[in-house]
């Protein structure tokens, strides 16, 4: 014969039942344990891609509205090592913490919480990737003639899937470089007119980010830039030498040393106003007085 009785408890807690037959030839005692809890409701996981590089933590969040004596296990069929999750009673927020030190991939992370009432799994996808470090930025020619490729080479000693944005000034590019590691990328551009530029180089991923930049720019060749003397000196006379050009764009912001042959050395700069096809004009003038 079955007998079935039932209870209600007001609170939360492990309880012992103790259960005690009687007849007129005999006493029989049983006993058992109950625990009484809250169940889990709306346990919440982050939901998003989780990033991180292999030389960081991470974190992943969860909530509960309720929940009693709740555990938390996480686990992935990867290699990845799982943390511990902290959880005090009565928490309704906390976090997973994965160590740093697994390798870079992406991962689905199952976050188990349980108490004896009920049992929630969740699961998350985790993306796990190299930092960039180590960028390198050199520019073989960084100033040139207009309409000649200036060519620009980069190295970074780490980074996953990174993309590679070359900014010229005038326009910007882009390249996905290899999976991790080591690596090296290339690009040039032509100026069409003369003037100083930056190159600024930006190599990323979705956890880090490095800049560098190198001063680039075009200019008119000296070659069409021809010396005169404007007339023969004679001692203690001025002296005065003629620097013309015959260039379309006549260069600028140049800067011209003059070895006059007894020893004097003069320096000057050009000046900035000349307009553009002016032939034979003079930039500037030097005069030195011959001892």
């Amino acid at each position: 014969m079955d007998h079935t009785v039932s209870h209600q408890y007001a609170s939360v807690g492990h309880y012992q039942v103790e259960v005690v037959c009687t007849n007129w030839l005999d006493l029989v005692s049983f006993s058992d344990h109950v625990s009484v809890q809250v169940p889990i409701t709306n346990f919440g996981l982050d939901a998003a891609l989780d990033l991180t590089h292999t030389g960081a933590d991470l974190t992943i969040p969860w909530t509960i509205d309720a929940g009693s004596n709740v555990t938390f296990t996480a686990s992935t069929t990867s290699t990845l090592m799982l943390g511990d999750v902290n959880y005090v009673d009565g928490d309704t927020q906390g976090h997973v913490v994965i160590p740093a030190g697994y390798d870079v991939g992406v991962y689905d992370v199952t976050v188990v919480a349980e108490n004896d009432v009920s049992r929630v799994a969740l699961t998350t996808r985790v993306a796990i990737y190299e930092a960039v470090t180590g960028l390198t930025l050199d520019v073989s020619n960084p100033y040139t003639t207009i309409n000649t490729d200036i060519h620009a080479t980069a190295n970074i000693t780490t980074g996953t899937n990174v993309t590679w944005l070359w900014n010229w000034t005038d326009v910007a590019r882009s390249s996905v470089g290899s999976d991790s590691g080591v690596q090296t990328a290339s690009d040039s551009h032509q100026y069409p007119d003369v003037g100083e530029r930056s190159l600024v180089l930006t190599v990323s991923n979705p956890v880090s980010s490095m800049t560098t930049y190198a001063d680039v720019g075009t200019q008119t060749p000296l070659s069409d830039v021809t010396l005169h003397v404007t007339h023969m000196g004679r001692p203690v006379h001025p002296v005065t030498f003629t620097i013309e050009t015959t260039a379309t764009t006549p260069p600028t912001d140049a800067v011209y040393d003059f070895w006059t042959g007894d020893g004097a050395v003069l320096n000057a700069q050009s000046a900035s106003t000349l307009a553009s096809g002016e032939s034979d004009a003079v930039i500037f003038q030097v005069k030195h007085v011959v001892v």
